[in-house]
């Protein structure tokens, strides 16, 4: 069957297809990806744009599925709303195609995120394995599979012992690249290890940093600083529009892992949204990311989701 692919007209037109499409998966991410009022702000925040929302329709003019990304500035960083017709899976492969095609050109390649149940495995589960190899076939490479931690204020999350203070840090800071770069070596994180198979470790940094602003803002930034005041990590964290605080990134240099440092960067940046108004934190790391794992456990986190991250391939 033959289809066309097309973009809304504007954020109306885009609110208006996402009321006919289906959420297949259910996890808290999913409900919030399909719920028009939260996708609204979305579209008027600037954070999607119906140039980065694709409709796939068929000879009646009929919707068959519906992909949307988000991202800032230029680029859209992630493909993560996603509706691909169970019996239709050419319609599903081209759909995601022509939004990989369309984004090739950008500076940096878009990305897929999978919302799915808990699981260590989730491309387990019935409904990923169909959406899996969709994505799959229409050219993207699983990367990693991740966990979304949160913890609320009626969980009362740890406050754990700590000399270590925070301080925010200018994205211009002259520190702040050699930091990043000396976090990027032996990183566990698998985004930066893709990065590392093609990019210096002080290009990985650059551009972890430059996403890192873009993403939360240049104020989401924190040097964590010891007692005598060395700089021994970097943390960022931000509220983001629906209240919620999101505790965005966690770094501590190959020098000072294995102090538990993780776990008490986690536990300061948790009290500090706490005290901006925040009654949920959430937080993502990779299934294999068994430090950054603890840390979250350690001050209360519980995993809420499962993700599966797929990236364009390497040329």
């Amino acid at each position: 069957m033959a289809h066309r692919i097309v973009h809304p007209a504007d954020g109306d037109e885009a609110v208006a297809m996402l009321s006919r499409a289906t959420r297949t998966l259910d996890t808290p991410n999913q409900y919030r990806l399909f719920d028009a009022d939260r996708q609204r702000e979305a579209y008027d925040s600037g954070r999607r744009r119906p140039a980065w929302t694709w409709q796939a329709l068929d000879e009646d003019g009929t919707q068959r599925g519906l992909v949307a990304g988000q991202g800032a500035g230029d680029v859209c960083w992630v493909l993560d709303l996603i509706d691909l017709p169970p019996d239709d899976p050419d319609a599903a492969v081209a759909l995601l195609r022509a939004a990989a095609d369309e984004l090739r050109g950008q500076p940096e390649p878009v990305e897929v995120a999978l919302s799915c149940p808990v699981s260590d495995d989730p491309r387990d589960h019935p409904e990923v394995v169909r959406l899996d190899s969709a994505i799959r076939d229409a050219g993207f490479h699983h990367l990693a599979d991740r966990l979304r931690y949160e913890v609320t204020v009626d969980q009362h999350p740890l406050r754990l012992p700590t000399t270590l203070t925070l301080q925010k840090v200018a994205p211009d800071d002259p520190w702040l690249l050699e930091l990043m770069r000396r976090i990027v070596m032996g990183s566990l994180d698998a985004h930066q290890r893709h990065q590392l198979r093609t990019m210096s470790d002080a290009d990985v940094a650059r551009a972890e940093l430059e996403f890192m602003v873009s993403a939360e803002g240049p104020d989401s930034l924190h040097l964590a600083l010891d007692s005598d005041g060395h700089v021994v990590g970097l943390v960022q964290f931000a509220v983001w529009p629906d209240g919620r605080g999101c505790l965005a990134f966690v770094g501590v240099p190959e020098d000072q892992r294995g102090r538990g440092t993780a776990g008490r960067l986690t536990s300061l940046a948790t009290q500090a949204l706490l005290k901006q108004g925040c009654e949920t934190v959430i937080g993502d790391t990779d299934v294999g990311n068994v430090p950054m794992r603890r840390a979250f456990e350690s001050v209360g986190f519980r995993v809420t989701e499962s993700r599966v991250d797929y990236v364009w391939p390497t040329p």
